[in-house]
């Protein structure tokens, strides 16, 4: 099973927790393909040792060079968001050209299932297949989209390499995004449904993304794949929820840090107080402003 991650060294714990994950989960061969976002030797020994050592994962990490980097350093409207989310754009001139799929995976990511069946699915004459943006309201009409095109979520997305290749090069996929780069609130994820607008498998339902800040954590019972979308992050103090302790099994799994110990604890006692509500409730308007600001 062929995976895809990109992060730089802000996110390289939660991208190691969501391939540990995995890997625990799948029993075939897993080869991750890194998008390297400016990781030390060290951050990649590290990374390396700890999922190839323990776990069997190889691990090829791929050099962006400083020109790719420069023109994917498109806007970054989401602050919880870093830059590296852009470098998959770039996914299909990066990858070895004998590779036909793989399946990307967001690092806010916990895989709770089996996801053969998703990674074997059928990708004969389609760009891509993805799961539906659960909650989403608008966002075709806003981006001018097809009639009848549902606007998929791009945490979970199985890639046809070679046919998305032939919808563009490289040149012409670095002029479209810069060409739309004051159009797209989401960022990598509004580029991705208006470059593969058609040609594309939007599946319904959580099963295999199942988004914590769009369901109820009731939905995660029966769901493969757990994604902290938003900014709702489970390893942060205020955050916990019923979907965070997903993501503490994993981390207790890999060996817990003291200082993610007491992250964890303060995190359940505010919840315990009702503190992460208040805050929650303050925030509200703000995040309803800044919503209506982006569209």
């Amino acid at each position: 099973m062929d995976i895809l991650v990109s992060s730089d060294r802000g996110y390289l714990r939660q991208t190691a927790t969501m391939v540990y994950s995995l890997a625990k989960r799948v029993e075939e061969e897993i080869k991750v393909w890194f998008l390297d976002g400016g990781l030390s030797a060290k951050d990649k020994d590290a990374f390396t040792s700890l999922l190839g050592d323990k776990l069997g994962v190889t691990v090829t990490f791929i050099s962006l060079g400083d020109d790719l980097l420069a023109s994917l350093a498109l806007p970054r409207n989401i602050s919880h968001i870093s830059v590296a989310t852009y470098f998959r754009l770039a996914a299909p001139y990066l990858l070895p050209e004998h590779l036909e799929r793989v399946l990307w995976l967001d690092s806010d990511i916990i895989v709770k299932g089996d996801l053969t069946p998703f990674y074997n699915q059928d990708l004969d004459g389609l760009y891509l297949i993805a799961c539906e943006n659960t909650g989403g309201k608008g966002d075709e009409t806003r981006l001018g989209l097809p009639e009848g095109s549902v606007y998929f979520n791009a945490g979970v997305m199985l890639m046809n390499l070679p046919m998305m290749r032939s919808r563009c090069g490289l040149e012409e996929l670095l002029a479209f995004c810069k060409e739309n780069k004051d159009r797209i609130p989401l960022q990598d994820q509004d580029l991705l449904n208006l470059l593969y607008s058609d040609k594309r498998k939007v599946l319904r339902g959580g099963k295999y993304n199942c988004m914590s800040n769009k369901s109820r954590p009731e939905a995660a019972v029966d769901a493969a794949v757990v994604h902290f979308a938003g900014w709702q992050k489970p390893w942060k103090i205020r955050w916990q929820d019923g979907f965070s302790h997903y993501w503490w099994e994993i981390r207790e799994d890999m060996g817990i840090t003291c200082a993610e110990r007491m992250t964890r604890a303060l995190g359940n006692m505010w919840k315990a107080l009702g503190i992460n509500k208040l805050i929650r409730l303050v925030e509200m308007p703000f995040n309803w402003l800044g919503a209506r600001v982006r569209r």
